[in-house]
């Protein structure tokens, strides 16, 4: 959230925010959109734990699953920073 806060001035207000296979954006909105995700990113550590917590050691396998879905959202993230600061 800290990075979306860091770049978001300097972020034209209209940004893209789908790409389609071929990496071409097929859908622009503006540039508060990505406190959407940002948020989304944040609230799956907080679920992992919660689980982590309540399940213990009986949940690895979720709390493994969680684990993945996390670095795969905060991936897409920083993939979407990336690709709108290199458009610019």
């Amino acid at each position: 959230m800290g990075y979306v806060l860091w770049i978001y001035p300097s972020l034209p207000d209209i940004i893209p925010v789908h790409f389609g296979f071929d990496w071409k954006p097929n859908r622009w909105g503006h540039k508060s959109e990505l406190f959407i995700l940002a948020g989304i990113a944040a609230f799956f550590p907080i679920l992992n734990t919660v689980l982590a917590l309540k399940f213990g050691r009986y949940g690895k396998e979720l709390t493994l699953f969680l684990g993945i879905i996390f670095i795969l959202v905060i991936a897409l993230f920083f993939g979407i920073v990336y690709f709108t600061q290199s458009v610019i």
